[in-house]
């Protein structure tokens, strides 16, 4: 039993075996209209806690946002959001590592 778990396997096996176990958490997790953007929920986004409409609106937001500004540094700087000085777009929990994907795929 230990030699077969550590016998070495190819990495694109790793990988598409990887990125299946991934999918199929994604699809347990989330149905395929909200992965794909046209579920009822994404014409009228609320907050995953209750009561907390305001804070998938303040997301989403500063998102939009970040994702058509100019490169700048501070990276996450944002000139336009609370003005006159801007603010980090951390302070709208915009997910900064998905704001920055968002940004490059922009």
């Amino acid at each position: 039993m230990r030699a077969l778990l550590f016998t070495p396997r190819p990495l694109p096996a790793l990988v598409a075996l990887s990125a299946a176990i991934g999918a199929l958490f994604c699809l347990s997790q989330f149905d395929v209209p909200f992965l794909l953007g046209i579920s009822a929920f994404w014409n009228n986004p609320r907050g995953v806690i209750a009561h907390s409409w305001g804070d998938m609106s303040t997301t989403l937001s500063g998102l939009l946002y970040f994702q058509q500004q100019q490169w700048r540094l501070p990276l996450l700087h944002g000139d336009g959001l609370a003005a006159p000085d801007g603010t980090n777009i951390i302070v709208t929990d915009s997910v900064p590592l998905l704001a920055v994907a968002a940004r490059v795929l922009f």
